[in-house]
């Protein structure tokens, strides 16, 4: 899947038509880097040897394959895991805890664990 189709070290948008979009409710903590709550394009850039850059852009209403330059509202480094084999595009929750949770990017066999963290004291 990464480096061909999907190529190294190029922004790529998990998904297909319009770009895939994550909506947060309350401010949170991503790898404990600050996002306000929101609704936000996700973009990705696999990388072969090293952590992969996670980016969430403020323009939500993108079409797939362009990438809204200028806009980026986080971008945080993740490290890709393995698991078994996924056979399409799958988003799903792992772990879920009462203010953390992880949301797993998951396609063949690379996992893109992101977490995710709420304190009730860090809303805005």
């Amino acid at each position: 899947m990464f480096g061909s189709p999907v190529k190294w070290n190029v922004v790529w948008n998990p998904g297909a038509n319009e770009a895939t979009t994550v909506e947060v409710s309350h401010y949170v903590l991503i790898e404990n880097q600050e996002l306000d709550a929101g609704r936000y394009s996700l973009w990705v850039i696999p990388d072969k040897e090293g952590p992969w850059t996670l980016i969430f852009s403020a323009e939500p209403d993108a079409w797939h394959a362009a990438y809204p330059r200028g806009h980026d509202a986080l971008r945080v480094e993740i490290m890709p895991t393995s698991g078994e084999h996924m056979e399409t595009l799958a988003f799903y929750f792992p772990v879920v805890g009462s203010n953390s949770v992880t949301l797993n990017l998951h396609w063949g066999k690379t996992i893109l664990p992101m977490q995710i963290r709420l304190k009730d004291d860090m809303k805005r």
